[in-house]
């Protein structure tokens, strides 16, 4: 994927699934390196998405691991609000990954006065009843 001087909006590929049962290693990242890979291009909603033929195979890896944090701060009013997004990969009252999150949030958005979470569930984990126990509030001075 490139960007040009033209397009600044490259279309992206996604990386399914491996054909042959087997598994894409875990924990790999935007940026990091693949070695060629063999497989069947398909579409699905809206995105192209290549189905290897078997497991990826990574071999390099972009770094450093994490972007540096924010500069940006906060300027303690409403009309200096700072706004932050993070996804929580399905967070619910029993994920052991809260204290990590909350450190990412602190350390590395500097603590923004709004966070957008994705992928939060309700107290009741993963079970469907319709967003029963979930609460927000939002109060600004």
């Amino acid at each position: 994927m490139l960007i040009e001087s033209q397009d600044s909006n490259p279309e992206a590929i996604l990386i399914g699934d491996p054909l042959d049962g087997s598994n894409n290693p875990k924990g790999t990242r935007l940026g990091d390196s693949l070695q060629d890979i063999t497989g069947v291009v398909t579409q699905t909603f809206g995105n192209y998405v290549t189905l290897p033929l078997t497991a990826l195979n990574v071999t390099g890896s972009a770094q450093p691991a994490l972007p540096p944090p924010t500069t940006l701060v906060s300027g303690g009013s409403c009309r200096k609000l700072s706004v932050g997004s993070y996804n929580v990969e399905n967070l619910s009252p029993k994920s052991s990954h809260l204290t990590k999150i909350a450190a990412h949030i602190v350390d590395y958005l500097k603590t923004p006065d709004l966070v957008f979470l994705q992928e939060i569930q309700d107290n009741n984990g993963a079970t469907n009843d319709n967003g029963k126990g979930l609460s927000c509030f939002f109060e600004c001075a």
